[in-house]
């Protein structure tokens, strides 16, 4: 019976996170339009560059919650994913369940997808704590501030590895 009671407790404190992070992601994500524009990527590239970057910020809160994947699974995670993206418009609830799977297809240790998920858990922890250290609430906003976009070398590679990408599923 324990198990049961601290796996709801777990998914209640990760939902909970995720919604207070995020929603401070989409708020300096709607100040950012012009920074996706400018990335130049084609759509669905944007969309797996984004999907990088909140994939990794969802599984860090999961893990700073729950370490071991005791209580939070690969699935609470996935479906988290699905649940924030659409819930925020980011995509539609199609178009996320799309996202993540490409994600997880592109991820390798060190290439640019992973490099995104790295900055996502760093910025989503960073905001986290900023939050439960009750911190000025520009703290918060700072650390989930679309940064991301302006990184040129980043941006760079994963137009390269999306190109490969496509190329070896014989998608281009």
């Amino acid at each position: 019976m324990f198990g049961f009671g601290k796996r709801k407790k777990h998914l209640q404190q990760f939902e909970t996170l995720v919604t207070s992070v995020f929603g401070t992601y989409m708020i300096m994500r709607s100040l950012s339009q012009h920074r996706f524009e400018e990335t130049k990527l084609e759509p669905m590239a944007l969309q797996a560059f984004e999907g990088c970057y909140i994939l990794g910020g969802i599984d860090a809160l999961a893990h700073g919650i729950d370490l071991n994947e005791e209580s939070i699974k690969q699935d609470d995670i996935i479906q988290m994913f699905v649940e924030t993206c659409s819930g925020y418009e980011i995509f539609t609830a199609e178009e996320s369940r799309g996202v993540v799977s490409l994600v997880i297809l592109l991820i390798a240790d060190g290439n640019a997808a992973h490099e995104l998920m790295y900055l996502g858990a760093k910025d989503a922890t960073d905001c986290s704590a900023a939050m439960m250290a009750g911190e000025d609430s520009s703290v918060a906003a700072k650390a989930m501030s679309p940064d991301y976009l302006d990184d040129k070398e980043l941006i760079k590679k994963f137009k390269t590895l999306m190109k490969d990408f496509m190329t070896t599923q014989n998608l281009k």
